[in-house]
């Protein structure tokens, strides 16, 4: 008895007195039905938090930077590979530029009101650096509120307005990183063509050295040597090669 592990491998079955981990299901008699089996299923391949990340920040995926450090540790990269990419396709294809350009206007405008906070308390932000729309909106508002006049205040606590205001804009920490990535990297209507272009040739072509190597790693099994001549025969140029590639 053969099982089908986790990484889709043909492996022996040597469960005798506890029911086998991987499930009746992944089970049979020989290595060639377990083979044939596996064709029908892909590996337990998954979207990588990564690339869900950079997406939702910037609308889009700027490479294969994101799958690099994962796919080195991976027995099947190829797949992860072609299932990031289709996730990837499917969600710039979704995905409006302007739309995503007016959510970050929004945040712009809140982190503005923050940023403006800052500066009438007369604090520095040392912690990360401050985008320049952000330091523009926030200086705006300074100017028009409180008409750039400074506020200090001695004896200061843990609860005091300048810290409460310190705090608050530094909660922003990590949207104002993603937002970096946007300003930066972002989506816009000039490049949504050229990003799902170089998407979807590299999903097509890593598709087609899935499908390629699945094709070279078949096994052949022959009923007797006349059999066998017969089907070498009619093999394609391709199948010869896994042949040669196998034996």
């Amino acid at each position: 008895m053969y099982h089908i592990n986790h990484e889709g491998k043909v492996y022996p079955c040597r469960a005798k007195i506890r029911s086998c981990p991987y499930g009746k299901e992944w089970h049979a008699a020989t290595r060639e039905e377990l083979y044939y089996k596996s064709m029908r299923f892909s590996p337990q391949v998954k979207i990588l938090e990564e690339v869900k990340n950079e997406i939702a920040a910037t609308g889009r995926l700027r490479s294969l930077y994101s799958l690099s450090n994962y796919i080195e540790h991976v027995t099947y990269p190829i797949e992860t590979i072609v299932a990031n990419l289709k996730y990837a396709i499917k969600m710039v294809e979704d995905e409006n530029p302007k739309v995503l350009r007016d959510i970050w206007v929004d945040f712009v405008d809140l982190a503005g009101e923050y940023y403006s906070q800052v500066l009438r308390h007369g604090l520095d932000i040392v912690k990360f650096d401050v985008p320049p729309e952000i330091q523009l909106k926030g200086r705006e508002i300074f100017n028009e509120r409180y008409g750039g006049r400074v506020i200090y205040f001695s004896g200061e606590t843990e609860n005091s307005p300048s810290n409460m205001a310190l705090k608050m804009f530094h909660s922003l920490e990590k949207e104002i990183a993603e937002f970096e990535e946007y300003r930066k990297f972002g989506l816009t209507e000039a490049n949504k063509e050229g990003t799902l272009g170089w998407l979807k040739r590299d999903f097509y072509q890593f598709s087609h050295d899935l499908n390629t190597s699945k094709m070279l790693t078949r096994p052949i099994f022959y009923g007797n040597i006349e059999e066998a001549k017969e089907k070498i025969k009619q093999m394609s140029d391709y199948e010869l090669l896994g042949l040669m590639m196998i034996t």
